[in-house]
């Protein structure tokens, strides 16, 4: 029957064994026990790589600062607001942080007269160009205004 895996005492346990198709993310029963598990949105993003992925590059901002510094290798937050905006120099910089906890980026601050700070990916940071890369090119063949999209550097 199926996998040949032992059936999980739990949907926890069985989500932590690895890559679970989503029908069975979302419902499973265990015809064994005559259990049906449903798991709720919190359950799946806690427990998939979408939803710890999502949870470092989802929104507004974060993958299109990703893609600026895919392309530019350092910038400094004037530079990306100008590139992405509208958004306020604040809000900039609170994802420009959280990107930096996360280990997406990294600050280098200059200790010159006028101190300057630039950004730049780090080695994480740096591993989502595939995953960027797969996103820009979907764009480009679904696009409705091909000639007016970029691309990343490389592709």
């Amino acid at each position: 029957m199926g996998h040949g895996k032992p059936v999980a005492e739990s949907p926890d346990e069985n989500l932590k064994t690895g890559v679970i198709p989503l029908d069975t993310l979302i419902t499973r029963t265990d015809m064994r026990a005559h259990k049906k598990y449903t798991l709720n949105s919190d359950q799946l993003i806690n427990y998939s790589g979408l939803g710890y992925t999502m949870s470092l590059i989802g929104g507004k901002h974060k993958m299109l600062i990703l893609f600026c510094l895919l392309n530019l290798t350092t910038a400094r937050a004037s530079r990306l607001r100008s590139m992405i905006a509208p958004i306020s120099i604040n809000y900039l910089r609170l994802i420009l942080k959280q990107m930096e906890n996360d280990g997406l980026i990294v600050c280098k601050k200059s200790n010159h007269k006028i101190p300057r700070v630039e950004f730049s990916l780090t080695k994480e940071g740096k591993s989502l160009k595939p995953v960027l890369t797969r996103l820009c090119s979907w764009g480009v063949k679904h696009g409705e205004s091909k000639s007016q999209l970029l691309t990343i550097e490389g592709q």
